[in-house]
Parts: C-alpha cells; structure tokens; sequence
C-alpha cells in the first residue's frame, strides 16, 4: 500500500506509477483543500490512484466522472477521554477565535473588522506558531473551547497566485476541522458555511452556520442571550463528532475502504486500464 499526501506536487507521477506496477502497489491518495488544488495537483495524480480521499465533498462527483475510485474523507479529531463540560458556571469567554490572520486570509479579516465596527467584543488566540506567545497547547485551546459562550469558526480559503480579486475565489469555501475540533471540545460554534461541513454537521442541530456578515452578527446576538439552545447544540454536536470523527470511526472506514479499492486496483470506475 503506497499511501501518499498530494497537498503539494512533490512527487512525479510517471515514477509512482512505474513503481505500482513493478510492485503491485495498491495508491491511496489524500487529497486535502481540493476546492482549489483538484485541477491543477489532484486531478493529474487521479488518474493512477486506486483510491482517492478527498475532504471537498463537491470534488467526489469530479473524480467519479473520470473514472476515479473517490470518497469523502475527513480526518479524525482528538476526542477527549471524559464527556467535556465547561469548568466554570459560566463562561470565561464572551466571543472566541482560535486561529490566525495574516494576508493570505483576507476573509477572515474582514469579518473581524466587521465585528469590531458592531461592537462585538471577540477573544483571540494564536494557532499556528509555538514560537508565538498567544500559541495555546491542545489542552489549552480545547478549554477556550469549552469555555466560550460562542467560539467563531471561518472556511474560507487560503490566497494563492492572486486570484483573491476574482468573484467566485472569494465565494469559494472549504472543509477546515476547526469545527469539528470544537464539537469534540465540547464549545458551542458559529462556522462559516461550506458544502463540505454541510455533510457532517447539521444546521441548527449539532453547530451554527453563517453566510454573510449580517447573518453572522444575527446569530451572535442572539446565541449571547439564548445560552441554554446554544448548549443544546453544543452538546448534540459533540455526540455527533465522537461517533463519527473519532480515531477508531475513521480508522474503521479507511479500512473498509481500502479493502474496497481492490476491486478496482489497476483499473478506473469504466474498467479502462489506468495510464
């Protein structure tokens, strides 16, 4: 089993392919943020895969359509060994973001100046750089999430190649975990839509959705006042990641699926050799 990461193209595929066929490797390949690396990176590696799992839910019928054994596929988040529950009575935090703004995300931004002008009082925290002094360890991050009367989650995509100007890129959003990670904190959260989350999480039920700047600032005043819904969903949202975006839930179905792909191994969804 050759399993193999195509978030960048590091890897030429005529060797990978030659190395399949002296071997009789089965190739599995995960294909993350294809909203906007399917038709430039993971289309082309496609075509010699035996399995392709994608996390953009919308790409799985693009794959299909050329033959391509795919799936929708998400990796699994740290659930946490005890049922969570906030530490204090009440919130420590109003408004929560973990994450980070810099200027390939210009989406993000935006919301938060627009928070900032509705007099919207919103914690931040630093993600991504250990060497950051805001860096919060996974145990700290999962107690902000816990204990956040609302923690903000956005999908937009990451700025490449200056396409940002364009109207659809700035439509254009993903599949991020942050989500999900929340969920499993046990926090109640406010995310950006994507098609993607759409498949996992249900509006209303298990997390909160927004689609504009208006329809975020909404939920925002409302879900402050409405606490009791809001861990109604929270608690509902954390079920739903524990049963399905555990370690041992997605292990069991990259199992199931790799089994699967050897009906097809060599061959696309028409039964034409690959090439």
């Amino acid at each position: 089993l050759l399993l193999i990461d195509i978030s960048s193209p590091l890897f030429d595929p005529f060797v990978i392919f030659n190395l399949k066929q002296e071997y009789g490797l089965t190739v599995v390949l995960l294909a993350p943020d294809d909203e906007f690396k399917f038709d430039w990176i993971s289309s082309s590696y496609a075509t010699i895969a035996d399995l392709v799992l994608t996390t953009d839910y919308v790409s799985v019928d693009r794959y299909r359509q050329a033959g391509v054994n795919a799936h929708f596929f998400v990796l699994p988040v740290h659930i946490p060994p005890k049922a969570s529950e906030r530490t204090e009575s009440d919130p420590k935090y109003g408004v929560s973001f973990v994450g980070r703004f810099a200027e390939d995300k210009p989406n993000r931004a935006e919301f938060v100046r627009f928070l900032e002008r509705s007099e919207i009082d919103v914690s931040y925290f630093g993600s991504s750089d250990s060497n950051d002094p805001r860096f919060l360890s996974r145990k700290d991050m999962y107690s902000v999430f816990r204990n956040s009367a609302i923690n903000l989650s956005f999908t937009g995509t990451t700025q490449y190649m200056d396409r940002f100007d364009h109207i659809l890129f700035e439509r254009m959003t993903g599949y991020k975990s942050r989500p999900l990670e929340i969920l499993a904190a046990g926090g109640f959260c406010i995310s950006e839509s994507s098609i993607s989350l759409g498949k996992l999480l249900e509006d209303g039920v298990d997390i909160v959705f927004f689609r504009s700047k208006a329809e975020l600032l909404e939920k925002i005043q409302y879900f402050l006042v409405h606490q009791d819904e809001a861990k109604r969903i929270a608690a509902h949202g954390a079920k739903k990641v524990a049963e399905q975006s555990s370690c041992e839930a997605v292990t069991k179905r990259l199992a199931t699926l790799i089994q699967e792909s050897q009906e097809y191994a060599g061959m696309d969804l028409y039964g034409e050799p690959q090439r």
